[in-house]
């Protein structure tokens, strides 16, 4: 899910761990060879939707101007 107004880009674990594993595969890529444009960074995150609470992560956003998911 995408924060148009803010530029940050959110994924909430709906069927189990997708948030932790983003994070700790970006933690992993810091110290790679990948420069830091070529992966995208995340955050853990409690996101809030409706009446529901999820765990999952954030990121500012990594599309490219006009593309869409």
């Amino acid at each position: 899910m995408l924060s148009e107004e803010q530029g940050i880009w959110y994924k909430a674990d709906y069927t189990g761990y997708e948030g932790l594993a983003e994070y700790v595969i970006s933690g992993l890529f810091v110290y790679s060879s990948l420069g830091g444009k070529e992966y995208v960074s995340y955050q853990t995150e409690e996101i809030v939707y409706g009446h529901n609470r999820y765990l999952g992560c954030k990121s500012t956003n990594f599309l490219p101007e006009g593309w869409k998911l």
